[in-house]
């Protein structure tokens, strides 16, 4: 079987694989999947990245040049963010729109079409399902949601694109389910499968007694959405009673883009997020509120780590937190810390209960509540044999649902049980649209055609051509 997956290019990602939950899902899956399958993986190119075809692990790996990835558009769109209100932001959410990464999904779906790949596996983007659609008809298509965003975008054109793919899986039941309730017709092509996490790699310490006295741990984006200024209040009133506790942040900072804000949540919590994109930074304003509450010595900023790093950070913590404000869809670093052996302390909202069972490998909070989530690493801080039970309950479920192995079978399933792509009915359009797709020139004007074009299959390559006509006069 030949499969492709798609990834969004986001910047300060495209050309790793290593770099955000779902680039970090598609190489565990696509490395484990090549043993017996043709793999390859698209995604973006950021500049300065020297290949734009590699092999890793067994897994063909294709990039494109982004324009928006270079340093001058990166420029421009901070600006352009900084230049818009609140207000505006639903206005201009372009990553809804049909136009959001257009070129890339164009040039991608025809290299689709020559590999001819059985599978294709698009992460997140619906909008490609359209334009993957009209030049590889036959091709089976995958759309698998890591965010909510089938459930909160406009419904008319969320149902446009889900009528073009074959099967919907969401990366939990939270997920999934949301998907089923808003579009009950395309229910039966709704499953689960979930993020997995590397046992071998993320596993307990095998002297528990290194563990570090108090040490509580936060793994993720440092971005508001993670609600890092909710732990540190929370963490004042632990510090309080554990004077030699410490709190180690772990990742990079990366606020989502402002735009992203409507979707994140309830409008009241958007609100609240709103003054950190001042232009600032938000670890400014985090380290802005470490000495009003004089934690210096106690809060150390650790940055993006390596594997190896990371676990070993997991195996000196006596406990984890994860107080998202944002729908966490799963909550990779909770697999991560349970295979470890260590007990999570996390905001009770998206799928991140059906990760944590409450009361049994961890404590949920209610979000934004920083009173709630101090009594629950205070809980766990004082009592050294609850720790230890909810650690090996975390160690038996991770590895009972979240090994890349299991996840791996389950999606293999799933592509083996897709339903048979029933025939269409052929206008020539694929090969026309190369055609059409080479003639054109770059600009509004080639996407404004090529999409009317994809709409309504131009029947034969002479209207193609007449239209090309007219474009250039």
């Amino acid at each position: 079987m030949k499969i492709a997956f798609v990834t969004v290019p986001v910047p300060g990602s495209a050309g790793t694989i290593k770099s955000c939950s779902t680039h970090i899902w598609v190489h565990n899956v696509a490395r484990r999947l090549a043993v017996n399958n043709s793999i390859v993986v698209y995604t973006g190119r950021n500049p300065g990245y020297p290949k734009n075809v590699e092999w890793i692990d067994g897994v063909e790996y294709r990039r494109n040049w982004i324009p928006s990835l270079s340093p001058r558009g990166l420029r421009l769109y901070r600006a352009a963010l900084k230049m818009r209100g609140l207000w505006r932001l639903k206005r201009v959410t372009f990553f809804r729109s049909r136009w959001y990464y257009f070129v890339h999904a164009l040039r991608v779906a025809i290299s689709l079409r020559r590999q001819g790949c059985d599978v294709v596996h698009i992460i997140d983007v619906s909008q490609f399902a359209p334009v993957f659609r009209a030049i590889s008809p036959k091709t089976r298509i995958v759309l698998h949601m890591h965010a909510e965003w089938l459930a909160t975008l406009d419904r008319r054109a969320i149902e446009t694109r889900l009528r073009k793919v074959d099967r919907v899986i969401g990366c939990s039941d939270f997920i999934t389910e949301q998907v089923r309730r808003r579009f009950p017709a395309f229910a039966e092509r709704c499953a689960t499968v979930y993020d997995g996490v590397d046992l071998d790699l993320f596993r307990p310490s095998s002297s528990p007694s290194t563990r570090g006295r108090d040490h509580i741990l936060f793994v993720g984006s440092v971005g508001s959405h993670k609600g890092l200024h909710v732990l540190l209040d929370a963490f004042q009133d632990v510090a309080k009673k554990f004077p030699r506790a410490m709190l180690e942040i772990v990742g990079p900072e990366s606020q989502l883009p402002y735009q992203w804000l409507p979707t994140l949540t309830d409008p009241e919590v958007m609100m609240k997020l709103t003054r950190f994109y001042d232009g600032r930074g938000y670890r400014k304003h985090l380290e802005d509120q470490i000495r009003s509450l004089n934690l210096q010595h106690q809060v150390i900023f650790s940055g993006l780590l390596t594997g190896a790093e990371l676990a070993e950070r997991y195996q000196n913590a006596v406990l984890f937190a994860l107080p998202s404000l944002c729908i966490e869809a799963f909550g990779m670093p909770i697999a991560e810390a349970m295979a470890c052996g260590i007990p999570v302390v996390a905001s009770r909202v998206g799928g991140i209960p059906e990760v944590v069972e409450d009361g049994k490998t961890g404590l949920l909070a209610e979000p934004g509540n920083p009173n709630a989530l101090a009594r629950t690493m205070l809980r766990l801080l004082s009592d050294s044999g609850l720790r230890n039970s909810m650690g090996r309950a975390a160690r038996e479920r991770a590895s009972q649902h979240f090994s890349w192995e299991r996840i791996t079978s389950d999606l293999l399933w799933e592509y083996r049980n897709l339903a048979v792509v029933p025939e269409r009915r052929s206008h020539r359009a694929p090969a026309a649209m190369m055609i059409f797709t080479a003639a054109l020139g770059s600009g509004a004007r080639r996407a404004e055609l090529l999409w009317r074009f994809q709409r309504k299959h131009t029947k034969n390559i002479s209207q193609v051509q007449e239209s090309l006509r007219g474009t250039r006069s």
